[in-house]
């Protein structure tokens, strides 16, 4: 009887989700047990969820919130405590203001006079809505979710711009829905029909929101733990190897090559599930890709953000953990996250997004965002700063100039005809939040069981145009991608 060779995984990014999808796969008890390898450019896990430390101080790289019910919460319980005592502010109007986009907020500040007009806006601003008017770009999609006077208050639109350095006017309206979906969640009109009738807003009680305990090293320990256990599993982690090129293998679907140092390395695979960069995806196997297809990854970009970090002689600010926007057009930096430690100082985080290729000195940045945070926000005095770093995270948000949903959709239905699974935030080229990351892991995992089960190991098809790719037929078929997108949203 011919021994039956294990199928060989290579996972592209040791990130949440590429260890998320490693670790699934390990857990579906496949016969032959899958050589599974995964190959992460940094020297530590993590891709976005990272932390910085420093002087034996820990800083997440950004704002990272869960709830007692998400996986990572449940895996490692002992990692996590419950946020309490939280406010969000809004930095506008040289004044920090409560969070502007909520009816019950702005009914409060506004005279029963002033109701009447904004009333009547609001209900022509729904009909837009209604119509699809609000889905022609992101300066159109708030304008017809607030009133006129609403948006002109809140200032919204030099946050936008700050986010993904483009005007409004030339981003798509899918942000409004990815990363300012709350907007939506309260301008709904039954919602403000309940508070004009003085009822409760909301009687359902809210889950509590959960963060990574910064004296086990923060988020970057989630990482690190989530590797440990995959190594456990007997996944292979590479770590200081970029991917530099992915190829079609006569021995096997595909060949990995790797730089570890000065030496390049080929490792095969059977199947892919890439959480690299989308155009950097196209760009490592360009020769599997036609011309038509790099051509439209290279459109495709993203932001870095650049992380100014304090740890500060205070027990808290105004609130044990606080986290301020800033909409004020002097200031680059767009979010602060404060948060008590324990041993009675606090973090603080200060994030300033910039398009790539982008010259930052680090000197001016670090004295400009102190001066805001002294002399304008007053949140310290300068002799309260105990420590002070920066960091840069690389590819942390995409770019949803107009136009984009068309050329990652055929980019990505392209991918998955390759037999090659993109998924995490810069996979799939679209803004998620970390338990979002989480589920595109499990389901990249899904993904590869389903294919290994029935047998659907293949060669990928010949380089060809997008424009040849065959599509199933409807009533018969559907395709990966509308797979994808189906099986989240029902998460």
């Amino acid at each position: 009887m011919v021994k039956q060779s294990a199928i060989k995984i290579g996972i592209l990014g040791g990130g949440i989700t590429g260890l998320i999808a490693a670790k699934s796969v390990c857990d579906a008890k496949l016969s032959p047990t899958p050589e599974i390898s995964v190959y992460e450019k940094n020297s530590v896990p993590g891709g976005l969820m990272r932390s910085t430390i420093a002087n034996n101080c820990c800083w997440d790289n950004g704002m990272f919130k869960f709830t007692r019910s998400d996986y990572l919460v449940r895996l490692f319980p002992e990692l996590f405590e419950d946020i309490e005592d939280c406010r969000q502010k809004v930095w506008r109007g040289g004044k920090l203001s409560d969070f502007p986009f909520r009816l019950n907020y702005y009914l409060k500040t506004e005279s029963k006079i002033s109701l009447i007009p904004t009333i009547l806006d609001y209900g022509y601003s729904n009909c837009c809505r209604l119509m699809g008017l609000g889905e022609a770009n992101l300066y159109k999609w708030p304008r017809y979710r607030l009133t006129k006077r609403m948006l002109s208050r809140a200032g919204l639109e030099q946050y936008m711009f700050k986010l993904q350095g483009y005007p409004p006017s030339l981003l798509s309206a899918r942000l409004g829905e990815d990363r300012l979906g709350h907007i939506s969640i309260n301008t709904k009109p039954g919602r403000l029909i309940k508070l004009l009738l003085a009822k409760k807003q909301n009687n359902t009680k809210k889950p509590k929101l959960v963060v990574a305990k910064p004296e086990f090293l923060g988020i970057g320990a989630i990482a690190g733990k989530l590797a440990d256990l995959c190594s456990a599993k007997g996944v292979k982690i590479f770590y200081d190897s970029p991917v530099t090129k992915i190829s079609h293998s006569r021995g096997s679907n595909y060949e990995i090559q790797i730089r570890h140092g000065d030496k390049l390395t080929n490792y095969p695979a059977d199947y892919i599930i890439s959480t690299m960069p989308l155009n950097k995806l196209i760009e490592a196997g360009q020769s599997m890709f036609s011309d038509e297809c790099i051509a439209i990854a290279k459109e495709l970009s993203f932001m870095d953000m650049y992380l100014a970090l304090f740890i500060i002689n205070k027990p808290k600010l105004s609130h044990r953990h606080l986290i301020i926007y800033s909409f004020d057009k002097n200031h680059k930096w767009k979010r602060l996250v404060a948060r008590s430690l324990p041993d009675g100082t606090t973090s603080i985080v200060v994030e300033y997004t910039f398009p790539k290729n982008t010259t930052v000195p680090r000197g001016e940045y670090m004295k400009s965002v102190t001066f805001d945070l002294v002399e304008e926000l007053k949140l310290f005095n300068y002799n309260d700063i105990i420590l002070n770093r920066t960091a840069t995270v690389p590819n942390a948000y995409p770019i949803y100039k107009l136009g984009f949903e068309n050329n990652v959709s055929q980019l990505q239905d392209y991918i998955h005809e390759q037999r090659l699974i993109s998924a995490g935030r810069q996979g799939q080229f679209r803004y998620i939040g970390s338990p979002d990351a989480v589920n595109h892991g499990i389901v990249a995992a899904n993904k590869i069981i389903h294919f290994i089960k029935h047998g659907y190991l293949k060669y990928p098809r010949p380089r060809q145009s997008l424009s040849g790719i065959k599509q199933p037929h409807p009533k018969t078929a559907i395709t990966a991608r509308v797979q994808y997108d189906k099986i989240l949203e029902n998460k």
